[in-house]
Formats: structure tokens, sequence, C-alpha cells
């Protein structure tokens, strides 16, 4: 199971994915294929909009905290937008999480 959250720390965020869909053999999934690029593409987003922001991008991994710009942000919601659809199409095999940390 592929398991993605976004929590929102006030103005910062931290996003994370892991896992593999497990939908088919290893290089045929497609659910796999589609999570992967849409990690790929904002990684490379926040290179260009929030470079100073902390990113992993590695096999079954992605991981970014920062304070996203006006320009970040609205990369991270069109991500966010687009696992979430993802999730409800693929319940079983991906789980999309969204929540506000609360302040110690």
């Amino acid at each position: 199971m592929i398991r993605a959250s976004l929590t929102h720390h006030g103005e910062a965020v931290e996003l994370r994915v892991s896992g593999h869909a497990g939908t088919a053999e290893p290089g045929q999934d497609l659910l796999c294929a589609a999570v992967s690029a849409l990690c790929e593409t904002l990684e490379r987003g926040l290179a260009r909009y929030d470079a100073g922001s902390e990113r992993t991008l590695a096999e079954g991994l992605f991981r970014y905290r920062g304070r996203p710009g006006a320009e970040a942000r609205a990369l991270v919601w069109t991500f966010g937008r687009g696992l979430r659809e993802l999730a409800a199409e693929h319940p079983r095999h991906l789980r999309w999480t969204e929540s506000t940390a609360k302040e110690a």
C-alpha cells in the first residue's frame, strides 16, 4: 500500500509518500507509476519554487518539508488533489491523509 500524508504546521507543511501499490508486478504497476510521476513532477517544481526546502526523492519514498510561497503552495495543493482522487479510486492500494498539527 502507498501511504501519503500532508500535515500543515502553520505556514509550514510536511508531505510524505511511501510504499508500493502492489496492484501488479514491479515495473507493471500503473498506480505506482502514476504516483511516482506526480512525486517527480512536484519535486522538480519545488526545486524551482522552494529551492531551500528539505526534499527527498528515492525508490518508494518522497518527502518534503518547507514553508512554501504562493507558487510552491499551488504545486503542493495540486499534487494533493491528484493523490486524493487516486486514493478515492484505489482505496485498497493508496491511502491519503491530510491534517493540521496541534501547536505545542
